[in-house]
């Protein structure tokens, strides 16, 4: 009986210990939903007219969905992220979203299928 005390004690105390904050997510940290826009008309500027996409599972094309066009994966958007990766998705998929709608409107429509 005395052999589980000790452990018994332990695994308690850790549970109780508080959990720790999200220690954030580098890949998707700096992503800015407001300069979505800008980004981009940068990105088109500069001849890259790739949407964005949600990696994982089932990718998600924001605002493109149907839509048959080259797209690039934002990183940390897998499956197989960070919990702090995982938080920061909805941020990265309403940033996609903005982005595509205008790098959309910047291209030709005989180009978008």
């Amino acid at each position: 009986m005395r052999i589980l005390i000790v452990p018994t004690a332990l695994a308690l105390l850790g549970a109780c210990h508080g959990s720790r904050p999200l220690a954030g997510c580098p890949e998707l940290d700096g992503l800015n939903v407001a300069l979505a826009e800008a980004d981009a008309r940068s990105a088109f500027a500069g001849g890259d007219t790739r949407l964005v996409a949600l990696g994982g599972f089932v990718p998600e094309r924001p605002g493109a969905e149907g839509l048959s066009v080259a797209v690039r994966y934002l990183p940390g958007t897998d499956d197989y992220t960070s919990r702090a990766c995982g938080a920061a998705r909805p941020r990265a998929r309403r940033y996609a979203k903005a982005y595509n709608h205008a790098m959309l409107a910047l291209l030709p429509a005989k180009s978008v299928r």
